[in-house]
């Protein structure tokens, strides 16, 4: 189990604000005493998860429907 700091979870995500982590609740953390650590297994997982949501996304707008043949008139 590795466990990061705010700065370096920031470098992590590529975020440029680490105190943006603060705010974004969705991100999983620990706390470690008063200080908050980032579990870098937990991250990896979380992101796993939000990339494969977001591809479902992508696929369900891609599916195809009827095709129609549009006539422009010339």
């Amino acid at each position: 189990m590795t466990l990061l700091t705010v700065v370096e979870t920031a470098a992590f995500l590529k975020f440029k604000n680490p105190n943006s982590l603060y705010n974004n609740k969705t991100i999983p953390r620990v706390y470690v005493g008063r200080r908050v650590r980032f579990v870098q297994e937990d991250l990896e997982q979380w992101l796993r998860r939000k990339t494969d949501q977001a591809l479902a996304k992508v696929e369900q707008v891609r599916k195809p429907g009827p095709m129609f043949r549009i006539k422009v008139p010339r």
